[in-house]
């Protein structure tokens, strides 16, 4: 199981102006990775891929008249969805308890129409969102 907190800014472009909303997301889910080495070897590159559920929240102040509004808006709301992820990673062994991790990750959700809302007469062209998402860690084992 794994939890991962993200926050950045959403962004909307209409030619040369622009309108940006603080985003944060959450995001839980289970992986089964796949490992091409033993677990005892000193490097042990994988795959993963998971479900879970990740939940959208617009955060700070929204601007009334946004660049594209009739198109879409930035909203303050929050929606939460199913997502899937798949990712690739190296673990590698540093002494005998310890284990340090790099991995890519892309969390794959259909675009919260709630936090990007489409203006009367428009929509939203494109089914999924992308989050790509380079990690890296550190794990102490017992």
């Amino acid at each position: 199981f794994r939890y991962v907190y993200s926050r950045n800014d959403l962004e909307l472009n209409a030619g040369s102006d622009k309108a940006e909303l603080g985003h944060q997301t959450h995001a839980v889910h289970y992986d089964l990775l796949y490992y091409f080495a033993d677990s005892d070897a000193k490097i042990r590159p994988y795959v993963a891929g998971g479900i879970g559920v990740k939940y959208f929240q617009g955060v700070g102040t929204e601007d009334p008249f946004q660049p594209g509004m009739d198109l879409a808006l930035l909203t303050k709301s929050t929606q939460a969805m199913f997502v899937g992820d798949l990712g690739v990673g190296v673990k590698f062994r540093v002494g005998s308890n310890g284990i340090f991790r790099i991995e890519f990750r892309d969390y794959i959700t259909g675009v919260p129409e709630n936090v990007i809302t489409a203006a009367p007469g428009a929509s939203i062209d494109g089914d999924l969102l992308h989050q790509f998402a380079p990690m890296f860690g550190y794990s102490w084992t017992f």
